[in-house]
C-alpha cells in the first residue's frame, strides 16, 4: 500500500534534481569535426583518452533514430532527444581532444551532482551542423545508456536527456 503523500515525495526530489541542473552555463567556441565511416570503427584511435570509441551500434541507432520517418521510432523518439530529421550520414564520430573535453565537462556539469570531474570519458556524435549526441562512459541504467543532446555551444543545461 502507498500512503498518500508518497508520491508527491518522488515528485518533489524529480523537479530538485532538474532545477539544479540548469544551474550553470558552459559556453565554448567552435568545433572541429572528424568524420568516420561506421564501417571504420575499429580502426579509428581516439585523440585523447577523454574521447571513447563507441560500439558501431550506437552511431547507427542515432543515425536511424534522426533519418526515420516512423512515428514511434523517428518522429517521437527525434521530439524527445531533440534531434532535427536529416539523412543518417549526417551523423559522424567526433575523436577531436578539445570537443571531448567540452563535452566531458559540460555532461558533468549536466550531471545531478553538478561535477565537471563526473566522467572520465565520452563519446561524442555530431548530428548535422547544429547538435551534438554525448554518451559518458559509465552513466547507464541496467541496458539504456544515458545520452546527451547538446547544442554546438555545449550549453548547459542540455536541450536533452534520454536512453537508448
Amino acid at each position: 500500500m502507498i500512503r498518500r503523500g508518497g508520491m508527491q515525495r518522488i515528485k518533489r526530489r524529480g523537479h530538485m534534481l532538474v532545477g539544479s541542473m540548469a544551474l550553470t552555463v558552459l559556453a565554448v567556441s567552435t568545433i572541429a569535426a572528424t568524420r568516420v565511416p561506421m564501417a571504420s570503427l575499429s580502426q579509428v584511435a581516439p585523440d585523447s583518452a577523454q574521447c571513447s570509441v563507441p560500439d558501431s551500434l550506437i552511431i547507427e541507432r542515432v543515425g536511424t533514430l534522426v533519418s526515420s520517418s516512423d512515428s514511434v521510432d523517428g518522429v517521437a523518439m527525434r521530439s524527445i532527444a531533440n534531434l532535427p530529421l536529416l539523412p543518417a550520414d549526417s551523423v559522424s564520430l567526433i575523436t577531436d581532444e578539445a570537443t571531448c573535453h567540452r563535452a566531458l565537462v559540460a555532461s558533468g556539469l549536466a550531471s545531478p551532482a553538478a561535477d565537471s570531474d563526473a566522467f572520465s570519458s565520452v563519446t561524442v556524435l555530431r548530428v548535422g551542423s547544429t547538435r551534438y549526441v554525448v554518451f559518458p562512459t559509465g552513466s547507464h541504467s541496467g541496458e539504456w545508456i544515458t545520452a546527451l543532446t547538446f547544442d554546438t555551444a555545449f550549453s548547459v543545461p542540455p536541450l536533452a536527456a534520454w536512453s537508448q
